[in-house]
């Protein structure tokens, strides 16, 4: 079973590395005392339900990633301690994600994780929320990556800073999506074809310029298969695991577990 583990605790790294992206199951980990879980469900009815559940239990979503194989769709999430105010929604357009994101911030609540969702060609965006103050988020789209790029720069030249991204098709077309927020913290981030030996490069640099890797998304266009990388200022331990199989997935978290290492982010990527 091949995988791939990146360590870092101040300017100590410990790397082994594969050649080539494959199959994956990729979990992010910190060292932090909020411990979190994870779990998969089938269909967005048992993810609304378990969601709920999970509230009552003082656990709140932090990270979701939805993968669909035909008519079946499989959530696969990630909660974490504790007992702040949290919300979700369910979005069929733009207009009304942008209306959440704003309605949201009346209500004192930020955006802690958004998906797209493809499913039967029909598109929803799904948000997470969770208690704490954002400065008007602003979500945009575009099916270019050059513009997608370009609109990064001109934000980020106005202190807006770009907070989550994803990228899905859409009958044939693919598209770029993301939101940003007004904020003062550093921030980079990196794109393109490259392996494992050139992301994990990536990531060393940005932690030795005290920025830390809190999203990572893949994705195949035209038989190429790119890397989204984003970073945010601040340093800390970090524990970076790629498994091919859920299974040896969760056995890796567990252990990780053990020594103090929670699940932050999960990435999950299909070459088919």
């Amino acid at each position: 079973m091949g995988y791939f583990k990146l360590v870092v605790s101040g300017l100590f790294v410990l790397m082994f590395a594969m050649p080539v992206w494959s199959d994956d199951y990729i979990g992010l980990y910190e060292k932090t005392p909020n411990n979190s879980v994870s779990w998969s469900v089938v269909g967005l009815d048992n993810f609304l339900n378990e969601w709920k559940e999970n509230l009552s239990k003082n656990l709140r979503l932090i990270d979701v990633e939805i993968v669909v194989s035909g008519d079946v769709e499989e959530y696969l999430a990630v909660f974490q301690a504790g007992n702040d105010r949290a919300s979700l929604s369910i979005s069929v357009d733009e207009e009304g994600l942008q209306s959440e994101l704003v309605d949201m911030q009346k209500y004192g609540m930020y955006l802690a994780d958004f998906e797209v969702i493809v499913y039967k060609n029909d598109v929803r965006y799904l948000a997470v929320f969770r208690e704490g103050q954002s400065v008007n988020p602003i979500f945009y789209q575009t099916n270019h990556w050059d513009e997608f790029s370009q609109k990064i720069t001109k934000l980020s030249d106005e202190s807006w800073v770009l907070n989550d991204f994803e990228s899905y098709v859409k009958e044939g077309v693919r598209y770029f999506s993301g939101v940003f927020e007004k904020t003062d913290q550093k921030f980079a981030y990196v794109h393109g074809e490259m392996n494992w030996d050139d992301f994990m490069s990536s990531i060393i640099y940005h932690y030795q310029e005290n920025l830390h890797l809190v999203e990572l998304e893949k994705y195949v266009d035209h038989d190429q298969e790119y890397t989204f990388g984003l970073f945010k200022q601040g340093s800390m331990d970090q524990s970076f695991w790629r498994m091919t199989d859920l299974k040896t997935f969760k056995i890796k978290q567990e252990e990780l577990i053990s020594d103090g290492f929670f699940l932050k982010d999960l990435s999950v990527f299909f070459k088919n």
